[in-house]
């Protein structure tokens, strides 16, 4: 599961792809999320439950959550702490710090909105976080070891994350969106092979989550799932 929130709604959205049930947050500050069995019982608003990350206070920091496994994976606005969440009753399991970067919109996306440590999943489950240094720091990309949160590798991509409006991965390649009231695609960086391309041109419709299996194989099917005008 690869998460990437549409800024201009301020919403979440995640699927935890080894279970397949979705969690939905109302806003970017908000420590509360609802716990939906499927993507179709997600469409059909049936019967999820409630809970909240009670140990990440005052909330996690932005809209670039991401969970796996049955755990959340995020990062508090007001510190760069790396932090995942049991979602069974909203324990905190692990903490870990988190170097270069930044917090409470010091080194956020374009838009702000406390977007300062984002959050992935690709497909096989790699845990990646982008983030990058305080005042106008170029974008990190960390893998992270999913069970204890050590740092497995930093890339460091020459491009300023303050200036960038977001960015999604499918399958180790990072996409970088111009700007966040804007659907053009201006360049990518692959992690397999530390080459950033900033001649990429693409473009997108308003993006809010890409769902993928978990694995890598030839036939793999990822699932784009718009958000226009309130509807999925």
């Amino acid at each position: 599961m690869v998460t990437s929130t549409t800024p201009r709604q301020a919403q979440k959205l995640f699927v935890d792809n080894t279970t397949g049930k979705v969690y939905w947050g109302s806003d970017y500050h908000t420590q509360m999320l609802m716990e939906f069995e499927s993507m179709t019982s997600f469409i059909n608003n049936g019967n999820p439950r409630q809970f909240t990350l009670k140990d990440v206070l005052p909330y996690p920091g932005g809209t670039y959550q991401a969970v796996h496994n049955g755990h959340v994976y995020c990062t508090p606005a007001n510190a760069a702490t790396m932090t995942k969440v049991r979602v069974s009753d909203g324990s905190t399991v692990a903490t870990a710090p988190l170097q270069n970067a930044g917090h409470s919109n010091q080194s956020q996306w374009s838009w702000g909105g406390w977007t300062d440590n984002c959050w992935y999943v690709d497909a096989g489950g790699v845990l990646f976080v982008v983030h990058a240094p305080p005042n106008n720091g170029n974008i990190h990309i960390t893998r992270v070891d999913p069970d204890d949160l050590a740092i497995l590798q930093t890339w460091t991509v020459p491009r300023i994350k303050a200036g960038t409006g977001y960015a999604f991965v499918v399958c180790g390649k990072f996409y970088f969106g111009k700007s966040h009231n804007s659907n053009e695609i201006d360049g990518v960086f692959d992690t397999t092979t530390g080459v950033y391309d900033y001649t990429y041109r693409n473009s997108l419709p308003t993006l809010l989550v890409v769902d993928s299996p978990d694995n890598t194989g030839a036939d793999s099917e990822f699932h784009v799932f718009l958000f226009d005008n309130a509807a999925l």
